[in-house]
């Protein structure tokens, strides 16, 4: 009804996402950005959309996303999400120490998260912190989730 609603162009964007079509996607959410630029999610969708489309993003890229994602959680500080795509951000352009700490952010306000807790043994053993991160696969190893069980 509104072609011009920031939410509804950030919905539009995250479907465009969702089927690979990053063209797309990347213009609804500079569309949604141009109207509300203070939705943490049209931020944390950007570096999704940055993420998915490059694959490993390195360089000015990281650092493009980075920022994204620090926008997104300044404006929402709650956005797990954007945690734990940020740890992998920094994580992957050499800051292992940055991205355990960001992860363990993620599992802190998503406790249930076991795709998280995943991730956080990663960084675990991406640092050094093997008896950390065994303990941590240890207990989702008895997870109902048949893929968290077969990744742990």
């Amino acid at each position: 009804m509104d072609p011009n609603n920031a939410s509804a162009l950030r919905g539009l964007g995250y479907a465009y996402l969702q089927q690979k079509d990053f063209d797309h996607a990347g213009e609804y959410f500079r569309k949604a950005a141009e109207r509300d630029g203070k939705d943490p999610r049209v931020h944390y969708y950007n570096a999704l959309l940055m993420n998915r489309a490059g694959g490993h993003v390195a360089g000015a890229k990281s650092n493009e996303m980075k920022k994204e994602l620090e926008t997104a959680i300044a404006l929402d500080p709650q956005l797990a999400d954007a945690y734990s795509l940020l740890a992998y951000a920094q994580a992957s352009s050499g800051e292992p120490e940055k991205g355990l700490v960001t992860m363990k952010k993620a599992v802190e306000l998503s406790p249930r998260n076991e795709t998280y807790q995943i991730n956080l043994a990663n960084m675990y053993m991406v640092n050094r912190k093997v008896d950390e991160a065994i303990a941590l696969l240890r207990g989702l190893a008895g997870s109902g989730n048949h893929e968290v069980v077969s990744r742990s």
